[in-house]
Order: C-alpha cells, then sequence, then structure tokens
C-alpha cells in the first residue's frame, strides 16, 4: 500500500541519519521495500559534486572512462531562463565561474537544456549581458556525445537591437543526449572578450505528454494579420500551458513572416521566426518576433514552443511576452436567439457566478476572454457574495476583467415577463478614446428571466469571437433591503455647483459610503444631465450623468457618469453610480469614487427647487446675508456670547483626529459642513491636548481643502467666554496644480512663482466661541463652516505645558545657518527634528531672522525666517508663521508654523520641525548675536585652516577594552547616497555630545576612518570627514590625526584641493586588528559634517590568496567609445560585488589606472584598467599539483581561518596562539554565563547544544570538550558545539535515576583548557551539568468511539523535560489481531481486550504498568458516574 510505502520511506530516512538509533518497525510493513532504490539514489547524490576547478577543456569528442549521464553536477539557476526577461542585466558572469566536468541543467527543479539557434537571445538576457546559446540543434541518442559551437548575441550598439543576431562565435561545448530524455554538457570557461556571457537554458522540448491531445481552445479572430490595432497586451493573460489557434471555428496557425504594426489586435505582432515543424519533427522551439523601423525582427520576444499534430493543426505554448502592447499573431483565412420552452423553472436550477473581476467599478485584473469559456445552461451572478446583474449601460474599456466590456441593451424584465431575449453591446474604442459607445460592438443576444427574491438568471452563451477579449459586467444588483430615501447623507456643498470655477479637488480623496442627498446652501439640487465645461464644480473634470434622472416609479437605476474632454461631452467614462427619485421632488445618489483625478460630482443650478415653501424664504434671506457677510464684513453687531447654565470647561466633547493637523499633508477628503457640530468640543491630537492654529495655514493640510484657523490670540483665563472669526485659506486651482507639480516634477521656479496670496485673498467663515480652562486648555464651541467654502475644517496644532523647553532643549551651534553665509542647497527637511532647539553661532547666542533673507543664503537656496517679532517671557509659548522668499514678495511661501519660547538669560527655544520644500533652511540673524553666560566656543577665523597642537593624553585605563560601538550604516562611503536616500541624509555630528572612544562598524564589521578624501553629502550629512593620515601601527600606542574635509565651490569641483581642517582626534591601533578613536565635534563652521567609515583594511586573511578572477578586456584603456558594451549602458553598481578580485587582460596581469581617464572612454560607471600595464602571468608553482594543461601555477599559503568555517555571526581570530570563531562585537550574547546553552531531550536521550564563539572567548576550544565519557566529543552545527547521548550505543556515561515521581537521566560536559605560553601555566576547566527528566505517572482517556489509533496522549514538559506517547488500542480478539474500526455497539457483557503501548522510553530499563482503568458514560474522566476495571493494581 501507498501508506505503507511512505511509512518505510521515513524510517529508512532515520536510519540512514542515524544507523545506531534502533527504530520499532511497525507491524505487516516490511523494511526493505525501498531499500534497493534508495541505496541507488544516495550513490547519485555521492557522485554529483556541485563544485570542482577548472583547468581546461577540449573542443573534441573525447571517450571518458564513465558514463557523464551517470556522472554529472546539477546546475539550477533560474536566473538563466530565457523566458526570464529581466530587460537589464543581473551581474552574473560565466567566465569567472570554475568549470570542470559534466553538467546537467535544471529550471526551478524541471529538466532543462541550452537554448538553440532557432532563438537568438537578445543582449542583457540569461542573468548577464552576453547572452550564449546552442549553434545547432541537440543531438540524438545514437550520436553518442558531439561537439557544439557556442553562439553568442550582439551587445546593443546606439539604441539600435538589429544585430544582435549575428552568430558570432564563442568557444564550444560537448553534449550528450541521456536515456531519461535529458541532456549532459561538458561546460567550459566562454571567451573572456564578450562582456559577462552566460549560458542560457530554458525547459527541456521532451514532454511527458502529448500537447497534442492535452490542450486549450484559443478562437480568437482579432489576432488575424488583417485586424487592425487595439493595444491588447498578452501580458495582461495568465498563460499556462498549450495553445491550438481557430478563426471563426476553422484552423489557422501562426504567422512565419513580416506583420505590419498597429495589426492583430494590439501594436507590435508577434510572428514566427522561422518555419513551423513538420509531425516528424517532435516539440520545437522557436524564436518569436515583432517588426521596428523597418526591421522584421528588431524585437525578440521570449521563444516558444511548438508541435506539428496529425490532422493538419499546430499547438503551441504561449508565454508572456516581454513588452506591451505585443500580442500573437494569425495569419488571415447571425440570428437573434428565440426563447426555449424548459421543462425546469431557471429561478431554481442554476450556476453560481462569482468573479470579482467582472465588477463594472473596477478596472483591476485584465487577461479575461468569456470566448474561451465553455458556456452551459443558466447563470446567477454574485460580487463579492452580493447579488449581481449585468449592467445595462455602455462601460468604459479596460474595465470587467477583459479588452471589451458587454452589457445588457435594454432593462432587465419584470417577474410577470417571464423569459425574455436581450441584445448584448460591447464597448468600442479606438486610441483617442472617445466614441466609445456610439461605434459598439454587437454580440451573441441572451436570455434573461426576473426571478421571486429580487435577482435575475441569464442564459450566456460564448460571445462573438470578432469582438476583441469580451467579457459580461456585472454590477451589485439595484434592489436594495432599505430605502435610501430615507437613508441618506446630506450633502450641501456649493461649490460643486457648474457655474462654479475649479479648484483642482478630487473625489477620489473622499470616503464615499451610502447614499447622499445634494443641497445648494438648504434648497434641492441635482447633477447635470448634460455637457459641463472643463475647471468647474471645484474641479477640473465635471462629471455629470450620461442620460436622463428616474422616475419615482422607476425605483433604483444605475447610470453611466461622464466628463468632458477634447470637445466630446463624454470623452471620459467613469464608475456608474445608482440614482432613485424620492417622493418631495428631489433624489438620491449612490457615490463611488471617480476612475481618475481631478474629477468630481458637478451639480446643476438650473435644478435649485426649495426643499419646501416654508424652508425657502428663510433660506434664501440667510445666504444672502452669509454672502454679503463673508465679501464685505458683518452686516450688523457681532454676536454676543451666550449665558450658559454649566461651565463648558467641564462638559465638551472630545475631537481627536490625526488627520487635522496643521503640520501633515496627509488624508484629505474632509469636510466639515456634513459634520453636525452641537455643543463645545476639546481637541487632541494622537492624545495630546490640541488648539485650532492662530496662522495662516497651507493649503491642502488639516485633511480638506480649505483650512479653518483663527483670526486672533486665544482668550486668557480671565476672559472667560470670547467669541472669535474664523478665515480659510483660499488659493485659485493654477496654483494648486503648480503645488502638485513641485512636489512631482521637483520644478522650483515653475511652482513658486505662482504660489501667492494664499493668505491675502482668504476665505471668512462664521465666528466662533472659545474659552481657556484650568489645566491649560481650550473648549470651541464649533459650528458648521460656511457652505460656500470648499470643503473647509478646522486645523489643529498640539501644544504642551509639562517641561519648560527652556531647560529642555537641544543645541545647534551650526554657523553656516547664517544670513550671512552663502548657500549650499541644504534641505532641512532632511534632518530628523525632535523637540526643542536653542541656536547657536559658535558658541555665542543667536535667533532666527525675523524679516525678509535673499534666495541662496543660510546654506540653503529657500531661506526661512519668523514672521513677526519674538515673545517677550511673560508670553510663554507662542507660535509663529515661517515665510520663505521666492523673489516676487518676501512673505509669499508660507511653510508651516512653529513654536518660540522667551526663556531668562536672553535667549530663545524653537521647536523646529520638517517643512515641506527641499533645498530650504532655517535662517539665523548675525544682527542679534549675544555672548552666553560662559562661552563654550570661541568663534574661529574665517580662514578655517588654523593650526591646532594637541598632545595625546595619558589615560588609566586601556581604550582598547574600553569603548563604544558606533555602528550607523549611512556613515559608510559605500552607501553612495547623494540625494536619492532621504532617510539617510540630514545628520550633523556636531549636535552629538561625544565622550570618550569609539569602535567602528558597519553592519555588523570591522571599520575605521576614511584615510582619503570623499565627495561631500556622502557619508549621511553634507560635509564628509576624513583622516589626514594613514593610521597607526600597534607599537605606536595613541597617536593624534588631522580631521578634513571635503569642500566645493559653486561649480562643484576642487573638493579634496581646496579641503578645510576640522578638529584633531586620537587614534589607536589594538590588537586583534581593530582601531579605537577619541571622536571630537567637529568644527561648527562646517556644514553638517559627519565622520566618514570603510570596512576595516585589517583582514583574518590574505586576498592575495582568496580572490576572484576579473578577466573583462574591455575595461582596457585602449578601447574606444564604440566599444560594443553600448554607451550608457554598463553599470557597476548592477554587480553583485562581494570579496576581492585580480584584473586580467586575456590572461595577463593588468592594473588600474592611477591617472585620469578621458570621459570618452568612460561607460557610465564602471571599473577601468589601464592597458599600459598589461604584464604576463607569472605566479610561484602552487606545492603539490601538477596539471599538464595549464602554464601557470600559484603558491598558495593555508589561512588557518578557512579551517575554522565561521558563521555570519563570528569572525576568526587567534586567541593564546590558537585560531578560533569570536563572536561578532555587534551582536547580543545570550545566557553568557551559560554559554547560550540549549537542551532538548526525547526518547530515553538528550542533546545540548553550546555557542562556539561564547566557549571560545571564555578560552575553551571546541576540540578539548567532551561528556562524562571522554570518546563523546561533540559535532559542529551552524555555529553550534553540540553533545548528544541515548540508550543505544551511546550512553556516553549517562546516570540513570528514579526518584518516585520521575525518570532522571544525567550528563555534564567537561574540558581542560590549557593556554600555556611560557613561565606561568594557565589552565581553565569546564564542567556543564544537564539532566533530562521524563514523569513517571500518566492519565489518558480513549475516545468512546473506538477508533484505532486515535487516542494519543502527546505531552511536551517544560525545558529539560522529555516526552513519551501513550497508545490505547482496543481489540475484538485475546491475539490482538483485530482491532476495532470506527464507532461500535458493545453488548453487555461483551469482552473488550484492551493493548496500552508506551514509545518514548527504553524497554530495557522501564517497564510499564496500568494501576488503574475505569469507564465512563461521557467523554470526562473525572465524571461522577464510574465504573472500575482495575483498581489500584
Amino acid at each position: 500500500p501507498t501508506s505503507n510505502q511512505n511509512s518505510t520511506t521515513k524510517s529508512w530516512s532515520s536510519l540512514t541519519k542515524n544507523p545506531n538509533k534502533k527504530v520499532n518497525k511497525p507491524r505487516n510493513l516490511s523494511v526493505a521495500i525501498n531499500t534497493e532504490s534508495m541505496v541507488t539514489e544516495l550513490i547519485n547524490c555521492s557522485n554529483n559534486p556541485t563544485h570542482r576547478n577548472l583547468s581546461s577543456s577540449a573542443t573534441t569528442p573525447t571517450n571518458p572512462s564513465f558514463d557523464p549521464c551517470t556522472k554529472y553536477s546539477v546546475v539550477d539557476d533560474d536566473w538563466r531562463d530565457t523566458g526570464i526577461n529581466y530587460n537589464y542585466y543581473r551581474g552574473h558572469d560565466d567566465t569567472v565561474v570554475e568549470w570542470k566536468g559534466w553538467y546537467r541543467l535544471y529550471i526551478e527543479g524541471k529538466s532543462a537544456q541550452i537554448a538553440e539557434t532557432a532563438w537568438c537571445e537578445r543582449y542583457r538576457t540569461c542573468g548577464g549581458y552576453t547572452a550564449l546559446w546552442l549553434g545547432r540543434s541537440h543531438p540524438r541518442l545514437e550520436d553518442g556525445i558531439v561537439t557544439r559551437e557556442i553562439y553568442k548575441s550582439a551587445q546593443y550598439y546606439y539604441g539600435y537591437y538589429d544585430t544582435q543576431c549575428s552568430f558570432t562565435r564563442s568557444g564550444s561545448v560537448q553534449v550528450k543526449i541521456c536515456p531519461g530524455d535529458y541532456y549532459v554538457y561538458k561546460l567550459v570557461k566562454p571567451d573572456v572578450s564578450s562582456p559577462m556571457p552566460t549560458y542560457c537554458a530554458v525547459v527541456s522540448n521532451i514532454l511527458s505528454f502529448d500537447p497534442c491531445h492535452n490542450y486549450l481552445s484559443l478562437d480568437q479572430p482579432w489576432r488575424a494579420n488583417n485586424e487592425t490595432g487595439l493595444g491588447i497586451c498578452d501580458s495582461d493573460f495568465s498563460w499556462n500551458g498549450w495553445y491550438r489557434l481557430f478563426y471563426y471555428g476553422m484552423n489557422i496557425r501562426m504567422a512565419e513572416s513580416y506583420v505590419d504594426l498597429n495589426g492583430c489586435g494590439t501594436y507590435y505582432g508577434l510572428w514566427l521566426n522561422g518555419p513551423h515543424p513538420e509531425v516528424e519533427d517532435g516539440v520545437v522551439t522557436r524564436q518569436v518576433c515583432a517588426n521596428e523601423a523597418s526591421n522584421s525582427c528588431y524585437y525578440t520576444s521570449t521563444p516558444i514552443r511548438v508541435k506539428a499534430c496529425r490532422g493538419s493543426y499546430y499547438v503551441y505554448e504561449f508565454v508572456s511576452p516581454v513588452w506591451c502592447p505585443m500580442a500573437y499573431c494569425t495569419g488571415p483565412v447571425s440570428t437573434a436567439a428565440t426563447p426555449t420552452s424548459y421543462s425546469s423553472d431557471p429561478c431554481n436550477k442554476y450556476s453560481v457566478l462569482d468573479e470579482d473581476w467582472r465588477n463594472a467599478r473596477s478596472a483591476s485584473r485584465r487577461g479575461h476572454d468569456d470566448t474561451l469559456v465553455e458556456w452551459s445552461g443558466w447563470y446567477r451572478l454574485y460580487l463579492q457574495g452580493k447579488s449581481a446583474q449585468i449592467s445595462e449601460w455602455c462601460v468604459s474599456f479596460t474595465t470587467c476583467g477583459g479588452h471589451t466590456q458587454l452589457w445588457l441593451s435594454g432593462s432587465h424584465p419584470q417577474l410577470e415577463d417571464g423569459i425574455v431575449t436581450r441584445e448584448i453591446y460591447g464597448t468600442n474604442i479606438d486610441y483617442n478614446y472617445d466614441n466609445q459607445c456610439s461605434n459598439r460592438y454587437r454580440s451573441r443576444p441572451i436570455q434573461v428571466k426576473a426571478c421571486p427574491g429580487h435577482y435575475y438568471v441569464y442564459k450566456l452563451v460564448k460571445p462573438e469571437l470578432s469582438i476583441p477579449m469580451p467579457t459580461y459586467c456585472t454590477v451589485v444588483s439595484n434592489i436594495l433591503t432599505f430605502d435610501p430615501c430615507h437613508n441618506y447623507v446630506s450633502l450641501d456643498q456649493p461649490w460643486r455647483a457648474n457655474n462654479e470655477t475649479g479648484l483642482g479637488i478630487c473625489d477620489r480623496d473622499f470616503s464615499w459610503n451610502g447614499w447622499y442627498r445634494l443641497f445648494y446652501y438648504g434648497m434641492n439640487i441635482r447633477m447635470p444631465e448634460s455637457y459641463v465645461d472643463v475647471n468647474r464644480c471645484g474641479t477640473y473634470y465635471g462629471l455629470r450623468l450620461n442620460g436622463p434622472h428616474p422616475e419615482v416609479e422607476d425605483g433604483v437605476v444605475t447610470r453611466q457618469v461622464c466628463a468632458n474632454g477634447g470637445g466630446n461631452s463624454c470623452y471620459f467614462r467613469s464608475t456608474p453610480i445608482r440614482v432613485k427619485a424620492c417622493p418631495g421632488s428631489y433624489y438620491v445618489y449612490e457615490f463611488v469614487s471617480p476612475a481618475w483625478c481631478h474629477m468630481a460630482y458637478c451639480t446643476d443650478v438650473s435644478t435649485i427647487t426649495p426643499t419646501s415653501t416654508s424652508e425657502f424664504n428663510i433660506t434664501i434671506i440667510i445666504n444672502i446675508l452669509l454672502k454679503c457677510y463673508i465679501c464685505y464684513g458683518p452686516v450688523s453687531t457681532p454676536a454676543t456670547p451666550t449665558s450658559y447654565s454649566s461651565d463648558p470647561c467641564n462638559k465638551y466633547s472630545v475631537l481627536d483626529e490625526d488627520w487635522r493637523n496643521a503640520r501633515s499633508n496627509r488624508r484629505r477628503g474632509h469636510d466639515d459642513t456634513v459634520v453636525e457640530w452641537s455643543g463645545w468640543y476639546r481637541l487632541y491630537l494622537q492624545g495630546k491636548s490640541a488648539q485650532i492654529s492662530e496662522w495662516c495655514a497651507s493649503f491642502t493640510t488639516c485633511g480638506g481643502h480649505t483650512p479653518l484657523w483663527l483670526n486672533g490670540s486665544h482668550p486668557q483665563l480671565e476672559d472667560g467666554i470670547v467669541t472669535r472669526d474664523v478665515y480659510g485659506t483660499n488659493i485659485n486651482y493654477y496654483n494648486y496644480y503648480y503645488y502638485y507639480y513641485y512636489y512631482y516634477h521637483d520644478d522650483d521656479d515653475y511652482y513658486y512663482n505662482n504660489y501667492h496670496n494664499r493668505c491675502n485673498n482668504r476665505y471668512r467663515s462664521r465666528p466662533i466661541q472659545v474659552k481657556a480652562c484650568p489645566g491649560h486648555y481650550y473648549v470651541y464651541k464649533l459650528v458648521k463652516p460656511e457652505l460656500s467654502i470648499p470643503m473647509p475644517t478646522y486645523c489643529t496644532v498640539a501644544f504642551d505645558s509639562v517641561a519648560d523647553p527652556c531647560y529642555n532643549y537641544v543645541s545647534l551651534d551650526q554657523p553656516w545657518r547664517a544670513n550671512n553665509e552663502s548657500g549650499l542647497e541644504i534641505s532641512d527637511r532632511d534632518f530628523s527634528w525632535n523637540g526643542w532647539y536653542r541656536l547657536f553661532y559658535y558658541g555665542m547666542n543667536i535667533r532666527m531672522s525675523e524679516s525678509c533673507v535673499p534666495r541662496f543664503s543660510c546654506g540653503a537656496y529657500f531661506t526661512m525666517w519668523v514672521n513677526g517679532p519674538h515673545p517677550e517671557i511673560e508670553d510663554g509659548v507662542v507660535t509663529r508663521q515661517v515665510c520663505g522668499n521666492d523673489e516676487t514678495g518676501c512673505c509669499n511661501i508660507r511653510f508651516d508654523p512653529i513654536r518660540v519660547k522667551a526663556c531668562p538669560g536672553s535667549y530663545y527655544v524653537y521647536e523646529l520641525v520638517s517643512q515641506f520644500f527641499y533645498k530650504a533652511a532655517y535662517c539665523t540673524d548675525v544682527n542679534t548675536l549675544t555672548p552666553t553666560a560662559a562661552p563654550a566656543t570661541t568663534a574661529t577665523d574665517a580662514g578655517f585652516n588654523i593650526t591646532r597642537t594637541t598632545t595625546p593624553t595619558k589615560y588609566s585605563f586601556d581604550p582598547c577594552n574600553n569603548y563604544t560601538v558606533l555602528d550607523d550604516d549611512w556613515r559608510n562611503t559605500s552607501y553612495n547616497y547623494w540625494y536619492w536616500n532621504p532617510n539617510s541624509r540630514g545628520h550633523d555630528d556636531t549636535i552629538v555630545e561625544w565622550n570618550g572612544w569609539y569602535r567602528l562598524f558597519f553592519q555588523g564589521a570591522d571599520a575605521q576612518i576614511l584615510e582619503g578624501c570623499v565627495s561631500y553629502m556622502q557619508c549621511g550629512g553634507y560635509t564628509s570627514l576624513w583622516l589626514g593620515e594613514s593610521h597607526p601601527q600597534i607599537e605606536d600606542g595613541i597617536v593624534t590625526r588631522e580631521v578634513y574635509s571635503s569642500r566645493i565651490d559653486e561649480s562643484y569641483r576642487y573638493q579634496c584641493k581646496n579641503y578645510r581642517k576640522s578638529s584633531p582626534i586620537q587614534v589607536k591601533a589594538c590588537p586583534e586588528d581593530y582601531y579605537v578613536y577619541k571622536l571630537v565635534k567637529p568644527d561648527v563652521s562646517l556644514p553638517m559634517p559627519t565622520y566618514c567609515t570603510v570596512t576595516s583594511s585589517k583582514l583574518s586573511y590574505d586576498p592575495c590568496y582568496n580572490y576572484e578572477v576579473l578577466d573583462d578586456p574591455q575595461r582596457a584603456t585602449n578601447q574606444t567609445n564604440w566599444n560594443p558594451w553600448g554607451w550608457g549602458r554598463w553599470c557597476d553598481t548592477n554587480m553583485n560585488w562581494n570579496g576581492w578580485y585580480r584584473l586580467l587582460y586575456e590572461g595577463n596581469n593588468i592594473r588600474m589606472p592611477e591617472s585620469c581617464v578621458s570621459e570618452v572612454l568612460l561607460i557610465l560607471i564602471c571599473l577601468i584598467t589601464d592597458a599600459d600595464t598589461i604584464t604576463p602571468v607569472n605566479d610561484p608553482e602552487i606545492p603539490g599539483t601538477t596539471d599538464s594543461t595549464t602554464t601557470t601555477s600559484t603558491t598558495v599559503t593555508v589561512d588557518p581561518c578557512t579551517e575554522q568555517s565561521c558563521t555570519e555571526d563570528e569572525w576568526c581570530g587567534e586567541r593564546d596562539g590558537v585560531y578560533g570563531c569570536f563572536c561578532n562585537q555587534s551582536d547580543p550574547r545570550p545566557r553568557d554565563k551559560s554559554y547560550d546553552s540549549r537542551e532538548t531531550c526525547e526518547s530515553s536521550s538528550g542533546t545540548m547544544s553550546l555557542s562556539r564563539c561564547q566557549l571560545f572567548e571564555a578560552g575553551f576550544p571546541t576540540n578539548v570538550l567532551h561528556l562524562s565519557d571522554p570518546s563523546c566529543n561533540g559535532t559542529l552545527q551552524n555555529g553550534r558545539l553540540v553533545f548528544h547521548f541515548d540508550n543505544d550505543e551511546h550512553i556516553c556515561g549517562t546516570n540513570l535515576t528514579a526518584n518516585g515521581t520521575h525518570l532522571i537521566y544525567e550528563n555534564s560536559i567537561q574540558g581542560v583548557a590549557d593556554s600555556a605560553g611560557g613561565a606561568i601555566n594557565r589552565k581553565k576547566e569546564l564542567e556543564l551539568r544537564f539532566s533530562c527528566v521524563y514523569k513517571l505517572r500518566q492519565t489518558l482517556t480513549m475516545d468512546t468511539e473506538f477508533s484505532p489509533l486515535q487516542s494519543i496522549v502527546h505531552k511536551t514538559l517544560p525545558d529539560g523535560q522529555g516526552m513519551y506517547q501513550v497508545r490505547m488500542i482496543p481489540y475484538q480478539d485475546a491475539a490482538f489481531s483485530q482491532p476495532y474500526n470506527g464507532t461500535e455497539d458493545i453488548e453487555v457483557d461483551q469482552r473488550i481486550f484492551m493493548e496500552v503501548t508506551v514509545q518514548g522510553v527504553d524497554g530495557r530499563q522501564i517497564a510499564t504498568v496500568i494501576d488503574s482503568c475505569w469507564v465512563t458514560p461521557v467523554n470526562d474522566q473525572n465524571y461522577a458516574v464510574r465504573w472500575d476495571l482495575i483498581i489500584n493494581q
């Protein structure tokens, strides 16, 4: 039986892992059943090494002494697959692989083969740069070993792809086909003159089934080469398997010659590059081409497999093409349905169709085609479990999962109509996206029936084949369980009217949910039904209904939504919505998120009607008064505060909404005019007390479109309840557009010259009441804002009154912020601002500028200054607007506000925040300098090159043993951040509190400060700091080294020639090959300086004997700029660099140039070699190795660290003359007192493992440790020393005892380490005792249904305790041969035979005893009613 064979395999696997371990064999099971096959497999594994060294290879077939079909190495590299088109090279190179012997290819575990000449591969595929393939077809079995030429792709040359398949040779390989339908290859190193060549692989052409009888039918006439283009992309299809092509039911095959552009339903039609095969050819692989620029095979897509079948047809294994829009091409070659009478009601007999991609409101998931579906019978539609129906309107293209959307022509039937026939139409579209519905397709009609229970059923049929990828579109059913006329949200947003201008509002930002009724200043209004101009309705593309509104008797209907574009009133088709007419002459709409931005639903001012006669007159009067109030100010006396019976400071609602934060641009789409405000409110932001902003806030902040802010300061406690005006930021649409253009295009001048008058042309909303409360907070009587304001929201800012920022701040001494310093394009957005800051200038007090600062000052391009005077001490914490100069107005740029406080001692503190502009920085005013009480720093001379002499300090401790670890990735020069990684910029070592000595790391590896110049903005800050001299030796002790910095001028040149000095530091070289540094605060005159690090140059091995060979002649300086690598296409950042490299030039030594290389020789960014340094290889001989095929040899010194096999969490080093593995310094040392011991107990055995690196650091090499029996040593497994004992000939001195309740196995790890190295002998002894404890007594319950082998107790005890299994099995006979199966009815006095077995204990030492056994009527062993069978025996 299969189950028995599987069990046997597991048992055999266990035996092969531990041949000494005894296994309990299952009854009636032969252990030897799979022995022969498994032994054979083990022998095959042992004969398949994964890596050998290669000396050379011959091109003439050799007769090896073995069959390469049985002795080969496996190569399974997914990146070699031609079907995975990376479209850029991945850094692999087969010239650096040491090929030797024969290889069998796989791709993700599937048998593969090298690509053949029939399909030339593009360059930059197959994981490298140059693609290699076989020059002829593969051999047959009778051919034996053959030699095949290897060809390579020519490289991309100045934008042309047409010379790639010129069949340039690149050596040869030997090939053989093997029994079992696979190939083996004697691969050799490719020609080194080719840039990064790699052998290309494809899944083997040999199949385990005949695709002529296992295919999918593909009848898509639009693929014919006489059809026009539709932009269809075959990459959207989920290709899987083999396909047979049809044309209206007739056989057709792929085109074999040139196909014009814009045909076959796509733009780039794909055709076979070569003839179709014959039947006797079997499965072949063919290249696929596409035309471009008069070259019929300009583009070469992924090859496909083809087979000719008996019956004069072909099958194709289609795969996803490499680009869009591409599609496979083929060569060139009804009456309305009448309802059928059915014997059963289709409302009761249907299939369910619930496919979310059919949703007419979704544009996701393409590639579906209903002509491929085998439709049969009637169908009921669902969408995510909700009843659905076919759409009744024209649907936009690219929805409903396919290319052409099918919809019902006409409304659905009523119950009394029975089965009806409806025409089906499909959306047609050209490349201009217009006339989608007027030039519609006509498909085959279907039958429909309305069913009791408010749903429909459809007799779906295969759509018309001439329609490109048609799919039936569905929408959620119009039948509702509630009446939306009485369940809606009121939407009174007058800016939606079609006579209002555009503001760039986007309805995609709204969280639409449910039904909405439209108002215009309290009056009824409805959506337009006709053309709406662009830039109206508060947006750019105003949405209208495409069709009339329904009547009350129509119920819920679905309507298409259109937007004007290109002179076509319905150019854009957005997601449809549902509409209902309600009694009372109004409508409700189920709004959804539109398809694009900037789109918003419009209202039609010509449809305004009063809600009622009495309400109309009041509404008109109120709105006239409000409009006058907004435009001209109050028309009557201000409101008088109301007297309240209770104190609002004690009776308020909490409002904590993070999107209201004035300092955040996230979460739009909110509107406080739709909120039902009632009473008083206290504001919070993420749990912190907050207040309404007192300044003009940037637009698109605070969650809506118009931020609302308080006009005037908040009241004091003694003021009581006061009334404050509320204003809103005003901005027109074009400035909105420029704002986003800046964010996405970074065009500063284009944006800033149009970003004006946000606060001058402000809105005026309704006033509110405010009160200051004891406890330092405010309460507000919020009201609905003025409806004419577009999406207004109250803005909040957080404040705190607990810690005094005058004594809780960060010192910021950055003189480059002064308004007399030039610009450096520093961005304060890159800083991680957090808290309050006090400003200094070379140790003296300074404060922010209060007046306009010219651009390109303060170390930045855009300058930021406080708009208003600094506060007095008695003012406490105040908030100030921050302005920026755009050269058209000093405060035309309004940045996010900051908080400021005046402190005793004549200084100020600022709560600086990250601003939303790049290249903008806070400015300080040099005219405000005042000395501090105790100057910490003296201003240095402007020349900066000041000579300093520092005498090393004598320390009472060794800094090599007393240091702080500094592991900051962003300091490393290999992380060339520049502007590309905003998360790793903005650092500044002048604000770090340096104290003592530091050891540097980079991602856990030892690092050191750079000894040479490095570019600015490359080590996490702006100014890069590097060591002016080399590092010291161990014998030098503590030395002082100058620190230099990169410096740039306006043309970004001479960074290293015009360097500047910083403060010197002290350095010491330590044993174990690392350095420690006494880092100090750099010179504050340097803009954002940071110490730069590189990986340590101290190695635990000699790279002269541990390197990779890099033989790329194209890197030489004698190569001109026309070299075939391609200008601008080669970039060494794509190489997988790892370790050390030796440079060769066609087998000769070469080195990197030491002087400037002409720009025309550079290939973007690459490593260049100097052609003038070529010398022959003349390495010393390698002892003990000879090879007649090699002309050079090398002497290799054995590296003691190579024998240690340290893991990535360890590093190799020497201690007391012994090499071993140390723990990485940055890694934690868990349970270091017990060497990170881990214990496992199971089945009378125990395992204890210890950390190898912790043992070695404690002075215990692995070879000195053993268990109680000295012959039982540990084994190394992934950096851990593992000890094991059991009762099967591996007792290892284990002692077994029992204490009445538990069994206890005890052992210990022991060892003595002798570190004698002179007159003093140092010995260390180690003894670690451990034990495994097993509980003696267990109680278990057997299932009452007598299910054999199911009543198992499996208990895992705490760490250090073991587990075992107890099984209780019922049998029918005394021989215990017939177990009960399933549920059994047991008669009174019927005898049952019970077997109780224990597994997991040693039966030679431990016996099983049943002392009690009882029966209960329910499955509860503690049940009161029981029948005892065995009592304490």
